[in-house]
């Protein structure tokens, strides 16, 4: 297979680019990488996968390289996490030199001694929209079920609920308790287990008493689960064949 051509990124004209950030690059034109051929099939007269819906022809993949030493790998996401914005919001991040990703775009790392046709990459970011998956209905559960969890705006506050008010619509539901003195509420506290030594864990996720089955947080976390893993199994379309093939591997084992 032939190498790929990777081009440099042209950042706006007033970005600076910290060198502690990850160098990417980006594929030339015409170009299609061999781990996302599934994606854009229709492009070269081939047949598309099944549940799979041909991507934007202006879709970018972008390459960096993995460190070659675990020192500066670790110096490298250390000085990330650590960066400090000179301006809030996308402003800040584009004249950090971050990248700006829209959908059908992609991330690939390369590691150490990849081969240059990119079938060594790894991939770490894949960006969909609704409109690229088979069906938009998946975007609209997912946007329905969010509504429904978080709950009318003016009805929100920023901590967990107090007498009924502020937090989320599941928050206040009752199926849903702070953990500690954390600023949320989780339902993972509904049952609970007593391990050796003293130690107290959540019990079996989802697991409520028969009297809870039908309340309002039991219902919300329902659909959003059941939205997510809709669209999740939409999207893994889009992963490089051999993850869908692995990850069929696993569920049989």
């Amino acid at each position: 297979m032939a190498a790929l051509k990777l081009e440099d990124v042209r950042l706006p004209r007033n970005a600076r680019r910290d060198p502690a950030l990850p160098v990417f690059k980006k594929l030339a034109a015409g170009q299609v990488h061999p781990l996302r051929a599934h994606c854009f099939a229709g492009m070269r007269g081939a047949q598309l996968t099944s549940g799979v819906k041909e991507l934007p022809p202006d879709s970018v993949t972008y390459v960096y390289a993995f460190e070659k030493l675990e020192s500066a790998a670790k110096t490298r996401h250390t000085k990330s996490r650590e960066y400090r914005f000179l301006k809030p919001f996308a402003e800040g991040l584009l004249e950090a030199g971050f990248i700006r990703l829209k959908a059908g775009d992609s991330v690939f790392a390369r590691p150490q001694g990849g081969k240059e046709d990119g079938t060594d990459d790894v991939l770490q970011v894949l960006v969909l929209a609704d409109g690229n998956l088979a069906s938009a209905k998946y975007g609209e559960d997912l946007r329905n079920a969010r509504k429904e969890i978080l709950g009318p705006v003016a009805e929100m506050g920023p901590n967990v609920p107090r007498d009924g008010l502020g937090g989320t619509a599941f928050e206040r539901s009752g199926y849903a308790k702070p953990v500690e003195a954390g600023a949320r509420a989780y339902p993972i506290l509904t049952t609970v287990q007593t391990g050796a030594g003293n130690t107290v864990g959540p019990g079996q996720f989802m697991k409520v008493s028969p009297e809870q089955r039908d309340s309002d947080g039991v219902r919300m976390r329902f659909n959003a689960l059941k939205a997510v893993v809709s669209a999740s199994m939409a999207a893994s379309k889009y992963l490089p064949t051999q993850y869908q093939e692995a990850y069929e591997r696993q569920a049989d084992l």
